[in-house]
């Protein structure tokens, strides 16, 4: 296994992994932070009414007798819940068990993530969408603001089950919006014939990789135009997208890109491109579907793929491992993207509290245990990150360990003007042989109007 020496894997679950910084968090529908550790209770006050007569007793116990009734005659006989196609068949076993205990069938409807918030959109006013559904975390600000999803208030005792970072990332604005099932984040695959170990420095990975690239075998692959992928190399350098908010949240008019340390990101970037160590036009397609072929060193790639050269390990086809991105000389670590898969709940259900009594069971101890054994999921509850089977699980354990040093994907809404305006600096300095620092500016400042534009 590939792990720093000054980690071991009680002190990664109980001090490192997904901690936000400055151990904050977000207290549940609080617009303020309150310190990790034990999750502050929603009190809510009421006011005395002093005095008051029998008569209005009577009629207010009658009136709670009645609303009583009217809620009990209203459980629904199903919910509904969107979710990818892949993730269904564990999903769907898990709910069972659900049904068993609550009476409530639940109906899973394949639909892809990505596709959600439109359809959404459409198809809750209309009296179609779902109860449950789920959708990447960086979307959770502007669903929120567009009313799509119902803030929640959950237990303490439940929320403690989790780690902070992954409730921050299901947060937005002082509310919680959901519960998380997964979470993710990229890492280094590589192969044990090519490369027997990682080194030390990322800059040694690279001397590596460039020895070894020759004719039809690479070194090291990964998508260089997609900023998912090139993003970790941007804070390792020193760069940011949005410059954190003291107290915590980030400030969109703060964009950070086309600092120093993004410059000298896109300056390394392009010399991975220089050196012929990657060739243009790499894609994640490319890299993975090599790497199984035993033609690359080490890609960049995340859980999602584990199970593929896993199957091929199991055929004595394949030697490989998971490593995190080791650091550059500088000590600074490349730090990727993680993102949170969770379950919301429409504003548009009929039934919220039916809805958000499935979205805890789904993310309980044993759904969570079933999700990660049967897809490799990243889990995000302390109670399975304690188990021995999860730690003795290397691959796994080794994505935990990155996750503990990846940047939460940004969840506010002008998150989505950085995309392609990046996507293009870098397409522009890679293929077009632009400056890094031109590139930039010009990504910028079109991100800058972007947001412009969705603030007014």
């Amino acid at each position: 296994m590939v792990a720093d020496d000054q980690f071991t894997k009680l002190s990664l679950i109980k001090e490192g992994v997904y901690l936000i910084q400055e151990k904050y968090i977000f207290t549940n529908n609080v617009q303020s932070l309150a310190p990790a550790g034990k999750w502050s209770t929603l009190k809510k006050k009421t006011k005395g009414f002093g005095e008051m007569r029998k008569t209005l007793v009577l009629i207010t116990a009658v009136v709670l007798v009645l609303v009583s009734a009217l809620v009990v005659f209203a459980a629904p006989e199903k919910l509904v819940v969107w979710a990818d196609q892949g993730e269904v068949p564990t999903f769907e076993k898990i709910a069972t068990e659900f049904t068993k205990q609550t009476g409530i069938a639940v109906e899973f409807v394949e639909i892809g993530m990505l596709d959600q918030r439109q359809k959404l959109a459409l198809d809750g006013p209309a009296g179609k969408g779902p109860d449950v559904f789920t959708t990447p975390h960086d979307l959770v600000g502007q669903m929120a603001i567009m009313g799509l999803m119902e803030p929640l208030v959950v237990a303490a005792d439940v929320l403690d089950q989790f780690t902070p970072a992954s409730i921050q990332a299901l947060s937005f604005d002082g509310d919680l919006y959901g519960l998380p099932w997964a979470t993710e984040s990229t890492a280094l695959y590589y192969n044990k014939d090519i490369f027997p170990e990682i080194p030390e420095t990322f800059e040694e990975l690279v001397a590596m990789a460039k020895a070894v690239t020759s004719g039809d075998q690479y070194g090291l692959l990964f998508d260089i135009g997609d900023f998912y992928f090139s993003h970790a190399f941007f804070v390792g350098k020193g760069g940011y997208v949005f410059a954190p908010l003291e107290g915590g949240g980030l400030n969109p008019s703060d964009v950070g890109l086309a600092k120093h340390g993004g410059i000298a990101a896109l300056d390394f970037l392009k010399s991975l491109v220089t050196d012929g160590i990657i060739p243009i036009g790499t894609n994640t397609g490319i890299a993975q579907s090599l790497f199984l072929e035993g033609k690359v060193g080490a890609i960049i790639s995340g859980p999602w793929y584990l199970a593929e050269p896993r199957a091929l390990e199991a055929e004595g086809k394949l030697n490989f491992g998971v490593a995190p991105l080791p650091p550059f000389a500088s000590g600074v670590r490349p730090s990727p993207f993680s993102g949170v898969k969770g379950f919301y709940i429409s504003s548009y259900s009929q039934y919220p509290a039916e809805a958000q009594q499935l979205i805890e069971f789904l993310t309980g101890r044993d759904g969570g245990f079933l999700i990660y054994k049967e897809k490799a999921q990243i889990p995000t509850r302390y109670d399975i990150m304690e188990m021995k089977e999860f730690q003795e699980d290397d691959d796994v354990y080794n994505f935990a360990l990155q996750g503990g040093y990846a940047t939460p994907m940004p969840n506010i809404p002008e998150m989505q003007a950085v995309w392609g305006n990046i996507a293009d600096a870098i397409n522009l300095v890679i293929n077009e042989n632009v400056d890094p620092a031109i590139a930039l500016e010009l990504a910028v400042e079109m991100i800058e109007e972007a947001i412009m534009e969705m603030q007014r």
